[in-house]
This record gives C-alpha cells, sequence and structure tokens, in this order.
C-alpha cells in the first residue's frame, strides 16, 4: 500500500515536471515552427516531422529539444 502511494506521488511529481518541460520546449521550437514549419500548424504531429526534417536550420535551443533522449514509452504513458 505505502508503495503504491509512493509510486503516485513520484508520478504526479514526474507529470509536472514533463509538463513544465513540454512547455519550456514549445517556447524554444516556437519561433522555428513558424519560420520553417508555417504551413504544417497547427498539426502537431506534422510540425514535429517538419521540424525533424529541417534540423539542420533549427535555433540552438530547438535544436537541443531534437537532440535530447526519449522517454520510454512506459514512462510517457504514466505521467499521462
Amino acid at each position: 500500500m505505502l508503495g503504491r502511494a509512493i509510486l503516485a506521488i513520484a508520478l504526479f511529481a514526474y507529470a509536472h515536471q514533463t509538463e513544465a518541460s513540454e512547455a519550456e520546449a514549445a517556447n524554444l521550437c516556437r519561433g522555428d515552427a513558424f519560420r520553417l514549419c508555417l504551413s504544417e500548424i497547427p498539426d502537431r504531429e506534422r510540425i514535429t516531422a517538419c521540424m525533424q526534417r529541417r534540423k539542420a536550420e533549427l535555433s540552438p535551443g530547438c535544436k537541443a529539444v531534437f537532440n535530447a533522449p526519449k522517454r520510454s514509452p512506459i514512462v510517457a504513458a504514466a505521467s499521462k
């Protein structure tokens, strides 16, 4: 019981950290999205694919977002 409570608290804290990280990533990449992939807005998947294709043209901050290690699908699902 205590273990489940600790896991729930940890996942809750991680989810909020992830939301903040996603907001920061959006801020770092917003200008690049408008500059490089305007025709793909508002489709998030198409914007991401476009920015992946044009990775060499991204600003340094946005490039860091795209070069960051990916979260595992299990962790991503648990943080929703």
